[in-house]
């Protein structure tokens, strides 16, 4: 994979892109977007999720390129984004089929529920994913929400807020509930909190 521009040709469009210069970021995401696509498919192995990473990519390149100086040289610092997000998302999915399996062993969807944070690396196909679940069931609808979005879904506090229609110290708020709800739950039932 290799940069389409000219170093000067690159750095000429980051100047246009400085001044908001939108023409200038188009140009750079055509010339970009497939081989960056190419990238992020061969690590999830899926052209939709890809396509998600890349265009969140170009995003946070579009937010950075005022502020960051590493995002000067746009094709790497879109590399170094896609690839941290691509295995990001291969970490998600691997979690995410950890809790299937445990979902499945209580009959629960995996979309209610969730571990607290420090849990989410020690859970195994076993007792412990099945206690977080029954523990995760038991909070009230608003909390579950919550945690769902920031525990599950990986949404930050902000779009949390948002999708929710609460205000962000209500979104903490609830989270540290929901993570005290969970840690006794698992407690009571001789799981330590392995801090």
């Amino acid at each position: 994979m290799h940069n389409s521009f000219s170093d000067n040709d690159e750095a000429d469009l980051v100047a246009r892109i400085r001044r908001s210069d939108q023409s200038a970021f188009e140009e750079l995401f055509y010339a970009y977007a497939l081989p960056l696509t190419k990238l992020a498919y061969h690590y999830v192995r899926s052209t939709d999720i890809a396509d998600d990473i890349v265009q969140d990519a170009f995003v946070i390149l579009w937010n950075e390129i005022g502020r960051n100086s590493f995002a000067d040289r746009p094709f790497v610092f879109l590399q170094m984004i896609i690839r941290r997000r691509s295995i990001d998302e291969l970490r998600r999915q691997q979690i995410e089929d950890v809790w299937q399996s445990s979902f499945e062993a209580i009959d629960e969807s995996p979309a209610t529920a969730l571990s607290i944070v420090d849990a989410l690396t020690q859970v195994e196909h076993g007792e412990l994913g099945r206690l977080i679940a029954e523990a995760v069931a038991t909070l009230p609808p608003r909390t579950r929400a919550v945690a769902t979005l920031r525990w599950y879904e990986r949404v930050s506090r902000t779009e949390a807020a948002e999708i929710l229609g609460l205000s962000a110290k209500t979104i903490d708020a609830q989270l540290a509930k929901a993570a005290r709800r969970v840690r006794e739950y698992l407690e009571c039932r001789g799981v330590s909190n392995r801090e």
